[in-house]
C-alpha cells in the first residue's frame, strides 16, 4: 500500500451540532502530495492520498495512495469511489498530516499535502477518481453537474495546505468555502493547544478616533495582516484590517468600519485564527422571513426574483443553494441566461473607460473612449510597485489592457484581455470593441465561456498567468494584477479608482453591478466577523475565511445548527437488483419523536432524480408518514450501458416539526450491454464478413481468457472464436462472421414459390435473400409461418423435393457479438457485447 512519510500530525476536532448522530455524518479527506519549488513556480502534479481511520490499537491516519484503490469494475459506481467514513468510525483520532520537510534551507523544494475535507450527513459523498494516461485525481463532488452522484444527500467541504518546517513544526492553512455552493454552516478555529483552550490572538493597544477607520500608534502588532477581525474598546462590531503597513510591527492600520469611540492606547485584539465560518441558522438560510433568508436577500437587493436559479434539489429539501460560478457551469444553461451576461455591460464600460479612441475613426472602433490610465498597486514582485497602463489592440487583432511598472523595477510587461471573443460571441449582445480569437493558450472548453461567467469563475483571461507559460515575479504579478480586477467586478467597484479597491466599505455600491452571492455571504450575522470565501479571489484585500498558523494544536471544525426541529429516522426498502433502462419499486417511510411526518420524499440514484413511471411525478407526499410504494424509472447515468451498483437516496422534504432527512441504500444494475465496452469495425456488415471486435475490460491487471459469440435473437450461439489468453485491457480480435449463421432445412418444390415442413423460421424477416438447392438467384422471402417460408420467385424445375439447406442473408435481423472474459483466478465471469442487424 503507497502512502508517504509523516512528520508530525494536526488533530482534527468536529463538533457535531446537526440534527444528525455521528454514525450518520460522513468524513472523506483527500489530497495531493506536492512539492512547492519556491520561487513562484507552478508545482508538478502529485499522488493523490486518501485518509484511512487507524487501526485498533493504532492513533495515526493513514494517508493511502487513490490507485491503491480497487480498478473500475461491475462492482464500483460509474469508475471508483473515494471512501467515506462516519464520525462514530473516526472517533477521536482524525487529524491532518504533515509530510516530511523536504525543502532546501530557503523552503524550496518542500512538500505539501493540500486537499479538501468533505463532510457529508445522510449519506457519504460519492467523490469519483479520476484516471488518465499521466495522472489519477479525484474529482470533487460538483453542484454544477446535474448529475453528480452526490446530489442526493447534504454536503459541504473545507480546503487544506498542510506541510512541515524545517525545525520540526508544521504550517496548517484551511478555508470554509462558498466558493461552490452552500451545504452546511460550518465554523473553523485554530488552538495551540490540544485542549483548545490557547487561541492565536494577538492583544495589542492604539489610538482610536469616533467617526474614523484609521488606528494609529500602535504597539505590539507582530503578524497584524490584512482580514484579520479586531475588537476592543471603540471597535465596531465586525471590524476587520482593510490594510496594514509592510513591516514586521506595522503602528497603525486601516479598518473597515469606523470607530465608535475617541480613546487613546486602547485595549485591542486580533483574531488570528478564527473562528470563521458561516453562523446563521440552516433553517433561516432556506426557510428564514427576514435578511438571513437567502431568497429574501436577493430579491431585496436586486429587486427582481434572482433565487431559484440558485436552489439545487428545490423540490427535494433543497440541498444546496448553488452560486452563480456553478450555475453557469452547468451544461443544460444558456449561453443566453441572465446570469451568463450578468456583468456584460461592465466589461465594456471598464475597458472603454482606459481606451483612447484613434482620431480616425476605424470601423468598428469605439469612438467614445474615455483615455484614462489605469494604475494599480501590487506587492507581487516582491515590493510595492505601481502597474499603469491602457486598453490597446495588440498584434493578433484582441484588446487588452497592457500594463507596466512605471518606476521600470520589474522589466516584465502584462495583458489582461478583453473577456470577449469569436468563440464566446453573442446573437442578443454586441461587444463594443471588435473581437478576435481568443489567446491560444485558453482552451476551447473556457473560451466558449460567457464573459460574465469568467468573471464569476476568476478563471480563462482572468486566470491565465500559468497557461501562459509564465514563471518567477512575473507569474506572481500577472496573477495578482487579474485577482484584483476579477474581485473588482464580482464587488462591483470595478470603474472605481483602483487605489481605493481594498476599502471594503465602497463594496456593492447601489449604483453598480455587483456578484449578490458574494455580499449575501458577508453580513455580519450570517458568517463571523463578515468574512467568507464566496467567489474564487475572495481573499484580495483579506475578506475571506483563509487561516493559517505555525505548530497548530486543535483544528477546532463546529457542524453548527440546522435549526429548533429534530431530524427524523427515513427508512428506504429497495431492490437489491434491477436493470438499466428498466425500473425500481421504491419505498420510504419517516418517523419521528412528535407528531406524524408531513411532507414528501424524493429518490435519487447516483445524483439522477427518479420519475413515477405512471405519473411523472418526482415527489411522492407521505401520508401518515409513509411514501406509497411506486416504480421509478431509472435515468439515463452517467456511464450508462454497464454493469454497476449504485447508490439511491430517499430525500426527505421536512416540514414545520421536522428537519429534512436523508436515507441511502444501493442498487445493482446490469447493463444492456453487460459489464463492459465491445465496438466492431466496420460497425455495419453483410453475413460472411471479417470483422474486428474491440473489447476494453474493466480491470486493472488483466490474466484470463477471452471468447467470442455470434448470438442471434433467440440467444442461441450462431458462430464463436475459441478462447485466447489475454493479458492488456485493450483487446483486438477477428471474427470471420459466416455466410451461413441463418440457415434451416425444408422441401422446395419444382415450379412451387413455397418451402414446407420449415426446421426453424427464427430470425427470418420478409425481404431476406435466400440461396439453396433449387432457389433462383435474388429470392426474397415474401411471408412465413412457423413451417412454411413463401418464396418471391418458383422453384426451378430441376429442384428435387426433397429435404434441402436453405441459407438467408440474415438481414434486417437483430444479433450480438458477445464477448466473455473468465479471469485466471477463478473470480467470475465478466461478459460484454454490442448488438447490430447485418446488413443486405
Amino acid at each position: 500500500m503507497s502512502s508517504f512519510t509523516i512528520q508530525s500530525s494536526a488533530p482534527i476536532v468536529i463538533t457535531n451540532k446537526t440534527p444528525a448522530s455521528a454514525d450518520n455524518v460522513w468524513v472523506t479527506i483527500y489530497g495531493s502530495l506536492i512539492t512547492n519549488p519556491g520561487n513562484n513556480q507552478t508545482p508538478a502534479p502529485g499522488v493523490t492520498y486518501y485518509l484511512v481511520p487507524p487501526a485498533e490499537g493504532q492513533t495515526q491516519v493513514v494517508p493511502t495512495a487513490v490507485n491503491d484503490l480497487p480498478p473500475p469494475g461491475p462492482a464500483s459506481p460509474d469508475g471508483v469511489i473515494l471512501p467515506s467514513y462516519t464520525l462514530a468510525q473516526w472517533g477521536s483520532n482524525l487529524s491532518l498530516p504533515a509530510p516530511a520537510y523536504t525543502g532546501d534551507t530557503s523552503g524550496n523544494n518542500n512538500q505539501q499535502y493540500t486537499g479538501r475535507i468533505l463532510i457529508s450527513v445522510g449519506a457519504p459523498t460519492q467523490a469519483q477518481v479520476s484516471v488518465t494516461p499521466t495522472l489519477v485525481s479525484v474529482s470533487s463532488p460538483s453542484p454544477a453537474s446535474p448529475q453528480d452522484p452526490s446530489t442526493g444527500t447534504f454536503y459541504d467541504f473545507l480546503e487544506f495546505t498542510v506541510q512541515s518546517n524545517a525545525d520540526g513544526s508544521i504550517n496548517v492553512d484551511i478555508d470554509t468555502s462558498q466558493v461552490d455552493a452552500f451545504g452546511l454552516p460550518m465554523q473553523l478555529q485554530f488552538f495551540k493547544d490540544a485542549a483548545a483552550t490557547q487561541t492565536y490572538n494577538v492583544n495589542f493597544t492604539g489610538d482610536t478616533t469616533a467617526g474614523s477607520n484609521q488606528v494609529n500608534n500602535l504597539t505590539a502588532t507582530v503578524g497584524l495582516v490584512q482580514g484579520v477581525p479586531v475588537t476592543g474598546s471603540g471597535i465596531a462590531a465586525g471590524s476587520a484590517v482593510v490594510s496594514v503597513p509592510t513591516g514586521a510591527n506595522p503602528s497603525s492600520m486601516i479598518l473597515n468600519l469606523d470607530a465608535t469611540a475617541t480613546a487613546s492606547a486602547a485595549a485591542l485584539t486580533a483574531v488570528m485564527a478564527g473562528p470563521v465560518g458561516v453562523i446563521g441558522v440552516r433553517d433561516d438560510i432556506f426557510n428564514g422571513t427576514d435578511m438571513s433568508n437567502f431568497a429574501t436577500f436577493i430579491k431585496e437587493q436586486s429587486n427582481k426574483d434572482y433565487a431559484s436559479p440558485f436552489m439545487e434539489c428545490l423540490d427535494a429539501a433543497p440541498m444546496r443553494i448553488v452560486s452563480p460560478k456553478d450555475i453557469c457551469e452547468n451544461p443544460s444553461v444558456s449561453a443566453s441566461d441572465a446570469l451568463s451576461n450578468y456583468f456584460n455591460a461592465q466589461v465594456d464600460h471598464f475597458f472603454l473607460q482606459y481606451f483612447t479612441s484613434p482620431a480616425t475613426p476605424s470601423p468598428g472602433v469605439p469612438t467614445n473612449g474615455g483615455g484614462n490610465t489605469f494604475s494599480l498597486q501590487s506587492s507581487a514582485f516582491g515590493q510595492p510597485l505601481t502597474y499603469s497602463g491602457s486598453v490597446a489592440l495588440q498584434s493578433d487583432g484582441s484588446y487588452a489592457l497592457a500594463l507596466a511598472d512605471a518606476s521600470n523595477t520589474d522589466p516584465n510587461s502584462y495583458t489582461i484581455y478583453y473577456p470577449f471573443s469569436t468563440q464566446n460571441a453573442l446573437a442578443d449582445y454586441t461587444p463594443v470593441f471588435p473581437v478576435a480569437a481568443a489567446p491560444s493558450w485558453i482552451s476551447a472548453a473556457m473560451a466558449m465561456e460567457s464573459a460574465s461567467q469568467m468573471i464569476f469563475a476568476c478563471d480563462a483571461v482572468f486566470a491565465d498567468n500559468t497557461l501562459r507559460g509564465l514563471s518567477g515575479a512575473a507569474l506572481a504579478v500577472q496573477g495578482d494584477l487579474e485577482n484584483s480586477i476579477s474581485a473588482a467586478f464580482n464587488r462591483g467597484i470595478i470603474l472605481s479608482d483602483p487605489s481605493t479597491w481594498g476599502d471594503s466599505t465602497t463594496w456593492y455600491p447601489d449604483e453598480q453591478p455587483f456578484n449578490y452571492w458574494v455580499k449575501y455571504w458577508h453580513q455580519n450575522g450570517l458568517t463571523e466577523s463578515g468574512l467568507a470565501y464566496a467567489f474564487p479571489y475572495d481573499d484580495k484585500f483579506g475578506s475571506s475565511t483563509n487561516i493559517q498558523q505555525s505548530s497548530v494544536g486543535n483544528i477546532s471544525i463546529t457542524l453548527s445548527t440546522w435549526g429548533s426541529s429534530p431530524m427524523p429516522t427515513v427508512t428506504l426498502t429497495a431492490p437489491a437488483s434491477s436493470t438499466q433502462g428498466g425500473s425500481l419499486q421504491l419505498a420510504a417511510s419517516v418517523s419521528g419523536s412528535g407528531a406524524s411526518p408531513t411532507g414528501s420524499i424524493s429518490y435519487f440514484i447516483d445524483g439522477c432524480v427518479m420519475a413515477d413511471v405512471l405519473g411523472s411525478t418526482t415527489t411522492v407526499p407521505l401520508a401518515n408518514g409513509q411514501a406509497a410504494s411506486a416504480s421509478f424509472a431509472i435515468p439515463a447515468l452517467p456511464d450508462g450501458a454497464y454493469t454497476h451498483t449504485y447508490t439511491v437516496t430517499a430525500v426527505y422534504s421536512g416540514d414545520v416539526n421536522y428537519q429534512p432527512a436523508v436515507a441511502t441504500s444501493t442498487v445493482q444494475l446490469t447493463g444492456p450491454s453487460g459489464d463492459f465496452a465491445v465496438s466492431l469495425n466496420p460497425p455495419q456488415f453483410p453475413v460472411g464478413t471479417n470483422v474486428s471486435v474491440t473489447v476494453v475490460l474493466p480491470v486493472a491487471t488483466v490474466a484470463g481468457t477471452l471468447a467470442l459469440n455470434l448470438i442471434d435473437s433467440t440467444n442461441a450461439v450462431a458462430a464463436s472464436v475459441a478462447p485466447t489468453t489475454v493479458n492488456a485491457a485493450t483487446n483486438v480480435i477477428a471474427f470471420d462472421i459466416p455466410a451461413n449463421v441463418l440457415s434451416f432445412t425444408g422441401t422446395v418444390t419444382s415450379d412451387n414459390n413455397q418451402i414446407e415442413n420449415v426446421s426453424s423460421t427464427n430470425n427470418l424477416t420478409q425481404g431476406q435473400v435466400l440461396t439453396g438447392t433449387g432457389i433462383p438467384p435474388g429470392t426474397t422471402v415474401v411471408s412465413f409461418n412457423p413451417t412454411t417460408v413463401t418464396m418471391s420467385a418458383n422453384a426451378n424445375t430441376d429442384a428435387t423435393g426433397a429435404s434441402t439447406t436453405v441459407v438467408s442473408n440474415a438481414a434486417l435481423v437483430g444479433y450480438a457479438i458477445q464477448a466473455v472474459y473468465v479471469p485466471s483466478d477463478g473470480t467470475a465471469a465478466l461478459t460484454g457485447q454490442i448488438n447490430f442487424a447485418f446488413q443486405g
